[in-house]
């Protein structure tokens, strides 16, 4: 069972990176779309809350990355995962955070038909 965690959360982790690229360069076309038919965008009051809640989940992240390797390190958990598993996992919430910080900055704008 070592390693294949690890390399389960590294793919999760580099999908979710891969994901928030893809729609943060399909964001910024649909803002240069909108600007060029005289759309102007608006923040929804949803969108607001997702950009005030973001500095918070960044900060649990971190604050849970440091907990989990803690953890690792006090309990001994070279036993039962090794350093690569460890690794994938804070990978993993390095990439949930890339993702949900694009996510939350970067929005599609939609086009009136």
């Amino acid at each position: 069972m070592r390693y294949w965690a690890g390399a389960i959360l590294f793919a999760a982790g580099a999908w979710m990176i891969f994901s928030a690229l893809r729609k943060r360069r399909a964001a910024i076309a649909s803002w240069h779309a909108a600007v060029a038919a005289g759309v102007t965008p608006k923040m929804s009051s949803l969108a607001g809350f997702a950009l005030a809640m973001r500095p918070i989940i960044q900060i649990v992240l971190v604050l849970a990355a440091l907990e989990v390797t803690a953890s690792y390190m006090a309990v001994d958990g070279g036993r039962h995962f090794s350093f690569f598993d460890l690794g994938g996992f804070l990978f993993m919430l390095l990439g949930y955070g890339v993702w949900f910080s694009i996510n939350t900055r970067y929005r599609i704008i939609p086009l009136p038909r």
